[in-house]
């Protein structure tokens, strides 16, 4: 269910998109070429330049009101969509990413400028699953402005049901030391330096995320984004899949309504925060994460599932914090 945007809204709403548009093209009225620093991050690469060149080409063309565009941008689509379904995902060269993003990102302000707003949104999302994404998370803020104009979603019903149990502890080899918000120099050298777990206590209840996030917020915040879902009690089943859906279908059908469902429905290891900036508000990257000597940023990931799901032993390639947060549906009688 979407509202009607008044006109000053619709102002702003454009306003807001040009602005966004504005950090990767300069729209000169004579001429749109890249501004100075995508320059930098994307000509780099100069056997596929003729590629940007044409993305450019396709954006004057649609602003000079020449409808020849629509068949160049979506030749340039698919062979950018083909280049990122040639072998393994994790081996496809930035540059391909890189340009597939640019593409979404004006295929996303031309269906918007067309009035179709949903469309739009999930173009952008494809942009932000599939692309790398730009400098200054471009797509991230461009969705929350599409997505933040498009009125409020349809109320679910959350059921106090789906407060669970916590499941029995697991047993273990090893005692795991417990500390409360230690030092930075007690982190390092009782956990951090010897390279063994730590549960911290307290260190999740200072961000703002502990009280405001609820599965109301999050749905009224993510409702419209596409989300992958993966199918199946544990990725190591035979009959497990994965699936993008909007994030309100997924918690309606696989959260809300759990009972239901034929298989559980997991979102793992989602950027989401990345696809929804305004969410990062709502963290603090823990103090900690500065005892790392990378130059490589914190990777946020987003782990939303029933009861039902699984996690199989295994390990990671990065250090890493989890935070485990169960949420709680009162009773509607309190």
């Amino acid at each position: 269910m979407s509202s009607e945007v008044v006109p000053n809204e619709k102002e702003d709403e454009e306003v807001a998109i040009l602005d966004i548009l504005s950090k990767v093209f300069k729209l000169d009225e004579e001429e749109i070429c890249l501004n100075e620093e995508k320059q930098k991050q994307l000509t780099k690469h100069a056997k596929s330049f003729w590629i940007l060149e044409g993305l450019i080409r396709c954006l004057s063309t649609y602003f000079q009101d020449d409808s020849s565009y629509e068949q160049h941008l979506e030749h340039i689509y698919g062979l950018l969509d083909a280049s990122l379904n040639t072998g393994h995902f994790s081996e496809v060269p930035d540059v391909y990413r890189l340009l597939f993003s640019v593409c979404c990102l004006i295929q996303t302000f031309i269906l918007w400028k067309s009035g179709k707003s949903e469309e739009a949104l999930a173009k952008c999302d494809e942009g932000l699953l599939k692309g790398y994404e730009l400098d200054e998370n471009v797509l991230g803020e461009l969705g929350e402005i599409l997505s933040d104009h498009m009125g409020p979603m349809e109320k679910i019903e959350f059921p106090s049901h789906l407060s669970h149990n916590p499941p029995a502890p697991l047993s273990t080899t090893r005692k795991i030391s417990v500390l409360n918000l230690p030092s930075l120099e007690t982190f390092y050298t009782n956990a951090f330096l010897p390279e063994k777990p730590v549960i911290i206590r307290g260190l999740l209840s200072n961000m703002p995320c502990y009280k405001k996030w609820s599965f109301d917020y999050l749905y009224n915040k993510c409702g419209r984004r596409i989300v992958p879902v993966e199918i199946g009690s544990k990725y190591t089943d035979e009959d497990w899949s994965q699936i993008l859906m909007p994030f309100g279908q997924f918690l309606n059908d696989f959260v809300a309504n759990e009972e239901n469902a034929e298989e559980p429905g997991y979102m793992a290891q989602h950027r989401l925060l990345d696809q929804v900036p305004s969410l990062l508000k709502d963290i603090i990257i823990p103090d900690y994460c500065s005892l790392v000597s990378s130059d490589e940023p914190e990777n946020i990931n987003c782990f939303i599932g029933p009861s039902s799901t699984v996690s199989p032993l295994h390990t990671d390639p990065r250090h890493n914090f989890f935070f485990q947060v169960r949420i709680w549906v009162p009773p509607r009688k309190l």
